[in-house]
């Protein structure tokens, strides 16, 4: 399975996701895309078709929470919701949480680490995740994709490898 992810970022003055960027984006013939840091908008509505006529026409998102950026998850094979939601630490956590599982049952996790304001609230919510998510998924097929705000070197990362995860890193770029 061939996966890819993307933050796309703030978009500042709300441009939208144009057809070329999906585009370019399947040239690397992907069988999932995670992006993050996504808000829907009515004209995004081009992109979503490139990318449903590059072959990855099944989607879904993350539950939308006012001025909360989203997780968008597209697929060449059906998607189904996951169990498992985001923990609900801060109205950031949730709309940054997408659980999803393939036809093929892959489970697939769609995330983006928020920027926490409030000291302690990063480490409280890997916590979360090292002690209540990735229990639930070690032991099916499983990736998580996205934005995890930390360095390779950040402790609960190290604490996920000792945990049997595997941290995959480029080589370049």
């Amino acid at each position: 399975m061939r996966l890819a992810t993307w933050n796309v970022g703030p978009r500042k003055g709300r441009k939208p996701l144009v057809p070329d960027l999906a585009r370019a984006l399947a040239s690397a013939k992907p069988d999932v895309v995670v992006i993050t840091d996504y808000l829907p908008d009515i004209t995004d509505k081009p992109f979503i078709e490139a990318l449903g006529k590059a072959g990855l026409e099944h989607r879904m998102t993350s539950q939308q929470v006012k001025s909360q950026r989203t997780v968008l998850v597209v697929s060449r094979e059906p998607l189904a919701a996951g169990d498992i939601e985001g923990c609900d630490i801060s109205s950031a956590t949730k709309p940054n949480w997408l659980h999803v599982r393939t036809a093929s049952g892959t489970e697939i996790v769609g995330f983006r680490v928020p920027i926490f304001t409030k000291r302690g609230m990063k480490q409280t919510y890997w916590e979360w995740l090292i002690n209540e998510a990735l229990p639930r998924l070690i032991e099916k097929p499983s990736v998580l994709l996205g934005d995890f705000n930390a360095a390779p070197t950040y402790r609960p990362l190290l604490l996920a490898v000792a945990a049997g995860w595997h941290l995959a890193t480029p080589n370049a770029g």
